[in-house]
C-alpha cells in the first residue's frame, strides 16, 4: 500500500470515527491541526466538524453536509466506511506522519541550501522537529545545577502555616490553600485543633 493511500485511510478513519461519535471531537481538535489532514477532501470535512463543534451545533452527516454542500456527499459517505475503537492511536499516527512530512521538507531545504547560514537555519528547524518537547534545552549538569541554585536563592521563601507542635513544624510544610488530608484518630484530632 502506498504511503499516501495509507495516510488517506488514517485521515478517513479519524473522520469516520468522529462522525459516528462526536463526543471525542473536542479532544481531537486540541491535538490535530487542520493542516495535518492533507487530503483535499478530508481537510474541509474536519474543518467543518470543528466549526460545528465549537459553535455548539450537532456534528453528524447531515450537519456536515449542510455546512459543506452536497458536493461532499460522496466523501462524507466514504469516511463513514472507516472507524476505530482507538481514536488516540490514529491521532498519534497522523501527527507522526505530519512530523515526518515536515522533516522531509526541511531536509530538502537543507540539501539544496545555497549557503552555510541557510543550511544551519534549516538544520536547526530540522533538529527542532526531531525532539518531542519543543521547549527542551540541552545543557550540562553543572549549568543545570547553577540555574537551579539561582532560582532557589532568588525565590521568595514561602510562609508555612504553623502546626503549633514544634516537631511537626519542622517536618510538615503547608501553605494557605494547600489540600491536606488528615488520617488517624489522635493525630487527626490533634492537627485539626492546631489548625483551627
Amino acid at each position: 500500500m502506498a504511503a499516501s493511500e495509507n495516510l488517506m485511510r488514517i485521515q478517513a478513519t479519524i473522520l469516520g470515527t468522529l462522525l459516528r461519535d462526536p463526543s471525542s471531537l473536542g479532544e481531537a481538535a486540541s491535538e490535530l491541526r487542520p493542516e495535518l489532514f492533507e487530503d483535499a477532501l478530508c481537510r474541509p470535512i474536519y474543518e467543518a466538524m470543528c466549526r460545528l463543534h465549537f459553535a455548539g451545533a450537532p456534528v453528524n452527516r447531515v450537519t456536515v453536509l449542510h455546512e459543506l454542500g452536497e458536493d461532499y456527499a460522496e466523501a462524507v459517505q466514504e469516511v463513514l466506511r472507516y472507524s476505530t475503537g482507538d481514536l488516540g492511536y490514529y491521532c498519534t499516527m497522523l501527527k507522526e506522519q505530519g512530523r515526518l512530512e515536515a522533516m522531509r521538507a526541511e531536509a530538502q531545504g537543507l540539501a539544496y541550501a545555497q549557503d552555510l547560514k541557510t543550511a544551519e537555519e534549516a538544520l536547526a528547524r530540522l533538529n527542532g522537529l526531531a525532539v518531542e518537547r519543543q521547549a527542551a534545552q540541552i545543557i550540562s549538569a553543572a549549568a543545570a545545577a547553577d540555574a537551579f541554585c539561582d532560582r532557589v536563592s532568588r525565590a521568595e521563601k514561602p510562609e508555612y502555616l504553623p502546626w503549633g507542635i514544634p516537631r511537626l513544624d519542622r517536618l510538615l510544610f503547608v501553605q494557605r490553600g494547600d489540600f491536606v488530608v488528615l488520617g488517624g484518630d489522635c493525630v487527626k484530632t490533634l492537627c485539626e485543633g492546631s489548625l483551627s
